[in-house]
């Protein structure tokens, strides 16, 4: 199962999440680039969230530059990008 990140201020509903969670697609182990995280663990250190990673989902457009994308590649993380016109 991946562990996956959110990086940026996720859109993403709970339901979404808890059904993809129970069907063992992956497990959420936190958020990074927000100040709400709700329920789910911070990140203070881009290291560490990268450390924890599989996968990374990157919800926020302000996370989507070249220089955090590629930091992403080259740290072999999966990475999805949310669609822009998604997000609020």
């Amino acid at each position: 199962m991946l562990a996956i990140g959110i990086l940026g201020r996720s859109n993403i509903s709970a339901k979404v999440i808890q059904q993809m969670e129970k069907k063992g697609l992956f497990h959420l182990i936190g958020i990074h680039g927000t100040n709400k995280p709700g329920k789910y663990y911070f990140f203070d250190q881009m290291n560490e969230f990268l450390g924890c990673s599989d996968a990374v989902i990157v919800t926020d457009l302000a996370w989507s530059d070249f220089g955090t994308i590629s930091s992403l590649i080259k740290n072999s993380k999966h990475v999805y990008l949310e669609n822009a016109c998604l997000l609020s």
